[in-house]
C-alpha cells in the first residue's frame, strides 16, 4: 500500500478533501434527511438512490430489499445502498418504531472517495449491511440519529454542514462495526449479524 505524503505530521489530501468548502461552492449537492417514525402498515416499495440507514428502536417486522427479506427487531441496523428497492412492514399486531436517515448520491460519492474511509469492497448493487448493535452501541447510534432528526426540518432535505457531519459520524460508526465483524470472520469466527 502506498503511503500518503505528510505535511506537519498530518496526511496531505488533494482537493476535494483538503481545504475545500463543498457547501458554499456547491461542488457536491449534498442532501441529508432524517426522521423518527412508526410503521404499522407495509410501506410502498421505494428505490434508494443514495444511502439509507434504518435503526429499529421498538417492535418487530421485516424489511424486503430487492426481494430478500431481513428480520427487523430492536437494535438492528440496516444500511441500504444505491440501486436497492425496499419496503418495510411490521409484524401483525405490532408497530415498528425506527429512525431513518438518508444521504443522496453526492453524499455517497463524497464518502466513497474520502481517504479517511478505506472502503476495500465496493460492489453495486450489494446486499444491505445488517448489523445487531449491543444496547450501549444502540444508545449511541440512537442519540446520533436523534441529533440528525433535530437538525433536519421535517419532510425536507438539509444542506447543512451540521446534518452532513452527523451523517458522516453515523457512517463511521456503522463502518467501524462492519469492519470489526468482517475482521472476526476473516480470523475464522462466525458472525450471524453481518449480512
Amino acid at each position: 500500500m502506498t503511503e500518503l505524503p505528510k505535511i506537519g505530521g498530518k496526511p496531505k489530501f488533494s482537493v476535494p478533501f483538503y481545504g475545500c468548502d463543498f457547501f458554499s461552492k456547491d461542488l457536491l449537492s449534498i442532501r441529508v434527511r432524517a426522521v423518527h417514525r412508526t410503521v404499522s402498515q407495509e410501506t410502498p416499495l421505494l428505490q434508494c438512490d443514495g444511502m439509507t440507514g434504518l435503526l429499529v428502536v421498538q417492535g418487530s417486522g421485516w424489511a424486503t430489499v430487492n426481494g430478500v427479506s431481513y428480520r427487523l427487531s430492536p437494535g438492528r441496523f440496516l444500511m441500504l445502498g444505491m440501486f436497492q428497492y425496499y419496503a418495510i412492514r411490521a409484524d401483525a399486531g405490532s408497530e415498528l418504531e425506527l429512525y431513518e436517515s438518508y444521504l443522496n448520491g453526492d453524499a455517497c460519492l463524497y464518502i466513497m472517495a474520502c481517504p479517511y474511509y478505506h472502503l476495500t469492497r465496493f460492489d453495486l448493487p450489494r446486499a444491505p449491511t445488517c448489523l445487531d448493535f449491543t444496547e450501549e452501541e444502540e444508545r449511541g447510534i440512537r442519540r446520533l440519529m436523534q441529533q440528525m432528526v433535530d437538525s433536519c426540518i421535517p419532510g425536507t432535505f438539509q444542506r447543512s454542514q451540521v446534518s452532513f457531519t452527523l451523517a458522516l459520524k453515523l457512517f463511521g460508526m456503522v463502518y467501524a462495526k462492519r469492519a470489526s465483524m468482517e475482521s472476526a470472520m476473516d480470523d475464522g469466527g462466525e458472525s450471524p449479524s453481518l449480512s
